[in-house]
């Protein structure tokens, strides 16, 4: 089941944090391919935010491959495969997240050391 909260203290947007936090939940295996989520009132209604917010969260899944409307207008979790299109996302993504590390000041082996720990804390979770 698809569960999201919003903390207004954090710098991402309302929507960044809805996008994320499906992402998440697909990652961990919460939540699967072909499976249904709320629309994007039903959201909105549940966190008390304008469902405005929502559908720019749901546009940006949509357009990235990770959701898609069925013919009865409902969104599901994709059941398509990994493409070459969703590794150029990814590459895309990952270059301007290098490219503020490195103004940010840390250097090639602070940013794979970086990732490895994140790979190793993900992949201990599941």
């Amino acid at each position: 089941m698809l569960k999201i909260s919003i903390d207004y203290n954090l710098e991402d947007t309302v929507y960044r944090q809805i996008y994320n936090q499906i992402v998440e939940q697909i990652a961990s295996n919460n939540i699967h391919p072909g499976d249904k989520i709320p629309s994007s009132r039903e959201i909105a209604g549940v966190l008390n935010i304008n469902f405005h917010t929502v559908n720019k969260a749901y546009q940006l899944l949509r357009e990235n491959g990770i959701i898609e409307l069925t013919k009865n207008k409902r969104y599901i979790i994709s059941k398509k495969n990994k493409t070459g299109n969703a590794i150029d996302n990814f590459k895309k993504k990952e270059i301007d997240i290098i490219n503020e590390a490195m103004v940010r000041g840390l250097n090639d082996d602070d940013i794979i050391k970086t990732v490895k720990n994140i790979l190793n804390l993900k992949n201990g979770a599941d």
